[in-house]
């Protein structure tokens, strides 16, 4: 019935001191000598016991209603107190599992019998008047309980089902980026790649017909093949390690920045890495962020600027950590994955790609920021987070 564990715990702790209440009635007639009184309670709070921890398990349908008619039987053991408790709870699940019209069926045959057994105990008009006046006021309040809690399931459901289609949609933008990145990525190689290899192959096709002929000409070629065949695998381990960024998960704070950068010093980069202020420990996703920002800035160096060098520097401030990377040459549309004819004006920001927009989006819910800007020396990655973000 209800969502969370804690509200299951309490009406169950409310169900089970009804329960106590109504033995104890039932005890407390049987000893005055009314006996069928007693029976009647000790069968009501036995059906409310079987009907309840059978709507616990499994919310069978046929639960609620039971559950009315033993809240009703144990009516006639008590002075009504315990029993109305029971019977605004079995109103309640009656609507919230079966519907409002179900609802006031049960609760117009629920009065009707109150008011008759009150005739037949108290056999007094204004007694049965006074009862019927409370038992209309704590049905009502049973209706709209059962209705409150109906609509808190719907809307559960719906905000369930638009979660869903949320999540559904984001992996297919995801997806769509990464295709994106991919058919980029494969684009680049190719151009890169392939026309080094395209050069080797002319260089090796012309030593071999002038070879003979013009023997130095031919060592010649033979030479500029190699350089080009260096220059081929330098290139392609720059991608390997652009693709398969490093990863560290044990190490944190300045150390972990450092080790990503150690790692790309030997694809021809050099990596500076410094700090303002007096470190301070980072949350378990602030940790993360910064990482990734080193990572991601790195790797779209490598991909797509013509920089070698690159300077990381984090700023400690009182309830905030910085941190910047610089590299020296490229234009915006280049780190960020997309090659334009022209740079965009300096201090203009840039949109990235699927890697960018994930650390900024990953800022904003930590409660900072990130931006790629271009100066005059190249791309600039900005980000700024509490220090605490995060576990």
């Amino acid at each position: 019935m209800l969502t969370t564990r804690r509200a299951r715990i309490l009406v169950d702790v409310f169900v089970g001191l009804q329960i106590l209440l109504t033995l104890v009635s039932v005890v407390i007639v049987a000893a005055e000598g009314l006996r069928w009184e007693a029976g009647l309670g000790l069968a009501g709070a036995i059906v409310v016991i079987v009907a309840w921890v059978s709507y616990r398990r499994s919310r069978q349908v046929w639960a609620p209603p039971l559950l009315l008619v033993g809240a009703f039987g144990t009516a006639f053991s008590e002075t009504g107190f315990v029993s109305a408790g029971f019977m605004m709870l079995a109103l309640a699940i009656l609507v919230l599992e079966l519907g409002l019209r179900a609802g006031l069926w049960a609760a117009g045959i629920l009065v009707g019998a109150l008011g008759v057994m009150t005739w037949f105990v108290r056999e007094s008009w204004s007694v049965v008047l006074f009862q019927g006046i409370g038992n209309v006021v704590f049905v009502t309040l049973g209706l709209i309980v059962g209705l409150t809690l109906r609509q808190i399931r719907a809307e559960q459901v719906e905000n369930r089902r638009l979660l869903r289609e949320l999540r559904a949609a984001i992996d297919t933008e995801k997806e769509l980026m990464l295709a994106d990145e991919r058919a980029r990525s494969a684009r680049e190689l190719h151009d890169g790649l392939g026309h080094r290899l395209t050069l080797i192959s002319m260089s090796l096709e012309y030593a071999r017909r002038v070879r003979g002929r013009d023997d130095a000409q031919a060592w010649a070629e033979v030479e500029n093949a190699q350089v080009e065949a260096q220059d081929a695998l330098a290139y392609m381990r720059r991608w390997v390690r652009a693709l398969n960024p490093p990863r560290e998960p044990n190490l944190e704070g300045i150390a972990a920045l450092e080790a990503i950068a150690d790692s790309f010093r030997g694809t021809g980069l050099t990596v500076r890495v410094a700090q303002t202020g007096d470190e301070r420990q980072l949350g378990k996703d602030a940790s993360l962020f910064a990482y990734r920002l080193v990572q991601e800035g790195l790797t779209n160096v490598l991909r797509h600027s013509a920089a070698d060098q690159v300077t990381i520097t984090v700023h400690w401030r009182e309830d905030r950590m910085e941190i910047e990377l610089r590299d020296n040459g490229g234009a915006v549309g280049e780190i960020a994955g997309e090659r334009t004819p022209e740079s965009p004006p300096l201090g203009q920001s840039a949109d990235g790609g699927f890697g960018l927009r994930s650390l900024s989006e990953r800022a904003r819910e930590l409660g900072g920021s990130f931006g790629v800007t271009r100066d005059d020396e190249g791309v600039v990655l900005q980000g700024s987070i509490p220090v605490g973000s995060g576990i």
